[in-house]
């Protein structure tokens, strides 16, 4: 029996939102461990909290982080949000060394 357009549509479509929704799963779960590095309070693990958050919102900019600060202090929130600002002119000021691996 063979499908029609519409059916096999609806179907590509299901196909995809499951992709996406295993994706999301995937991306909440990094970004979850990524800010539980970051709460940590081991100055090292923070560091690579922050490099991995960057590295993170570089890779999905459309990816809402903020939902994963809600239930945090606005002070930690503002912190996290600096030492991403710093950590990104780092990175612009000095392309070819990484100043935050020798923390």
């Amino acid at each position: 029996k063979q499908q029609s357009k519409i059916e096999s549509h609806n179907n590509q479509h299901s196909n995809n939102n499951q992709e996406f929704n295993h994706e999301t799963v995937n991306l909440s779960k990094n970004l979850l461990s990524i800010v539980i590095k970051i709460q940590s309070g081991d100055n090292q693990k923070s560091d690579e909290g922050i490099k991995e958050l960057y590295s993170f919102i570089q890779s999905y900019p459309d990816f809402d982080i903020d939902s994963y600060f809600q239930t945090t202090s606005h002070v930690f929130k503002d912190l996290v949000y600096s030492r991403l600002a710093e950590y990104e002119k780092y990175i612009n000021n000095n392309q070819n060394k990484d100043i935050w691996n020798s923390k």
